[in-house]
């Protein structure tokens, strides 16, 4: 609605009057605007000009900045040297001996597996092997895992290294440390040795004091007894204990390389990054197309 302002002199004197006069002006509708055939805004089309409107005009703004990246991902992925993974897989064996249930066998072996799993990577099993191998300790701790196989004695044992020779020298050498960690560590003969020296010791002490028989040496006899006991208790488990073995039951003889998944994994990451790019150009342009419409 607006208003016109009309001012009327009279004739034959100085007043005038003003006449007010509404003209009611109609709403006319935005021109509609979209994308010519070059992209640009063009009359009679639907003024919102969406991402998607660009992408069908321009395909070009997303596929080859997709294309670029990709072929660059893949590039990256070629020159990168591989690391190459090989695995030996063994298994802990209980064998029964006098104090030894069986039915408790099945229940104990998971539990061991678990235990020397973890002492795969101990500093004893990994020193010896950098004794044989001339690895260091440190390259070695990182190229080295070992996990137990669920539900079962089985243990999995990994190494990485930038050649294949290496790798699988190293993942025997590390399964071969833990089979002689496991036989000395649950039957070590010497172990049993020096408990039972320890007791020996204990005992001719309790008798000498038992001999003595004064007030102030009472307390002592008391902790010489349970230590006696102790060391008892533990010569005979040494002694009558389960005999444990870890069995390597397939070494490794070639390795794996991560060449096809790193490659892989560029690539797409690359498509991705270059897809985006294109899509954010087409959001850029649209926008700017719908500023020009409104302009205009």
């Amino acid at each position: 609605m607006s208003e016109e302002v009309i001012e009327v002199g009279e004739p034959r004197g100085r007043s005038t009057r003003r006449v007010r006069h509404s003209k009611r002006v109609a709403h006319v509708p935005p021109v509609a605007v979209g994308l010519d055939a070059g992209g640009h805004a063009a009359a009679g089309q639907p003024t919102t000009v969406t991402v998607l409107d660009v992408v069908r005009r321009h395909p070009r703004l997303v596929v080859v900045p997709a294309l670029v990246l990709l072929a660059i991902g893949l590039a990256l992925g070629a020159l990168r040297k591989p690391t190459y993974s090989s695995t030996a897989r063994g298994a802990i064996e209980i064998g029964l001996s006098a104090g030894t249930a069986l039915s408790g066998i099945s229940e104990a072996t998971p539990s061991y597996a678990d235990t020397f799993s973890r002492a795969a990577t101990s500093d004893w099993v990994l020193n010896a092997v950098a004794q044989t191998t001339g690895i260091g300790h440190d390259a070695i701790t990182a190229a080295v895992s070992a996990t137990p196989v669920a539900q079962s004695g089985g243990i999995n044992i990994v190494a990485t290294a930038p050649s294949p020779t290496r790798a699988t020298r190293l993942v025997n050498a590390v399964a071969a440390s833990l089979s002689a960690y496991v036989a000395g560590q649950a039957n070590s003969a010497a172990a049993a040795a020096a408990l039972l020296a320890q007791y020996q010791g204990t005992e001719g002490e309790l008798q000498r004091l038992e001999g003595e028989r004064s007030a102030e040496n009472s307390a002592a006899v008391q902790a010489l007894n349970e230590k006696a006991s102790s060391l008892r208790v533990a010569y005979r488990e040494a002694v009558t204990g389960p005999q444990i073995h870890f069995i390597v039951l397939n070494t490794a003889s070639s390795a794996s390389s991560d060449r096809l998944a790193k490659l892989a994994l560029l690539g797409i990451l690359g498509l991705v990054a270059g897809t985006a790019a294109g899509l954010t150009a087409c959001a850029v342009k649209a926008s700017l197309t719908r500023r020009g419409a409104h302009a205009s």
